[in-house]
């Protein structure tokens, strides 16, 4: 059925049926499943992370607003498609390593910016070839997100992205302007499309990666340029989730 068809079998009486049951009914879902990077390959700097990983939505009904809350802990930053490319992300002196993302969405999913309350940070420890960068690792605003409707999908498939402008931390020069996030919670997901009822999920993968790396100088450029220099070739994804286990096996089973 073609618009013209569809426009003439809406009655004035059907048109008030139906847009009384849009007033009833509240917000209609978006059908689309449109992640902001669906065939994301992977680049770098790239940080993995996914130590008692959690994800929370909630929606407030009475402003129209839904938190979608990420905490995780980065686990492993690669500057290179090799295994001597990666270096491992340990707790800072008497703080554990963190990574914080939070948005604030509208009951379609989409991102309310310009408002208070979407964030991003990273703070942990890593070590390369002798020099050490510990602290407040990256920090941003998030700028847009995407999402995997799951419908027609393995019950409990779902993923998420978002592009963060970074505004700070210590590995900001090593990622350029801007971060990009990918959000995969492994179990428990009970996304299921709609963003004006709340979800959560578990055990959840994040890759925070750059797209527009510089190719020169970052901080301690003897180092940590000549690595991410010479690994800085995007590749397709590469699974990591394995020594990512096996590194932090006993701080998820804290």
């Amino acid at each position: 059925m073609n618009l013209h068809r569809m426009h003439s079998v809406f009655t004035p009486a059907g048109l008030t049926l139906t847009l009384a049951l849009a007033a009833l009914l509240g917000p209609t879902p978006s059908a689309r499943a449109d992640l902001l990077r669906p065939g994301a390959t992977q680049s770098f700097p790239d940080i993995a992370g996914n130590v008692n990983g959690v994800l929370d939505y909630h929606y407030d009904s009475a402003t129209g607003v839904g938190t979608l809350q990420v905490n995780n802990a980065p686990s492993i930053l690669a500057i290179g498609p090799n295994l001597s490319n990666e270096v491992y992300v340990t707790d800072l002196p008497g703080q554990p390593r963190s990574e914080s993302l939070q948005l604030k969405l509208d009951g379609l999913g989409n991102l309310r910016t310009g408002v208070e309350g979407n964030s991003f940070s990273m703070y942990g420890s890593v070590t390369i070839n002798g020099h050490s960068y510990s602290g407040l690792l990256l920090q941003g605003t998030p700028t847009a997100f995407g999402f995997q409707n799951p419908s027609g999908m393995p019950a409990g498939t779902a993923a998420f992205d978002v592009n963060i402008n970074l505004t700070g931390g210590l590995l900001k020069e090593a990622y350029g302007p801007d971060a990009y996030i990918r959000i995969s919670p492994e179990i428990g997901s009970t996304f299921n499309g709609l963003f004006f009822s709340d979800f959560s999920g578990k055990k959840v993968w994040t890759n925070v990666r750059a797209y527009h790396a510089p190719p020169a100088p970052i901080p301690e450029p003897s180092t940590f340029a000549i690595l991410l220099a010479c690994g800085g070739v995007a590749i397709l994804y590469r699974n990591r989730r394995g020594r990512i286990r096996t590194a932090d096996l006993n701080a998820a089973d804290d």
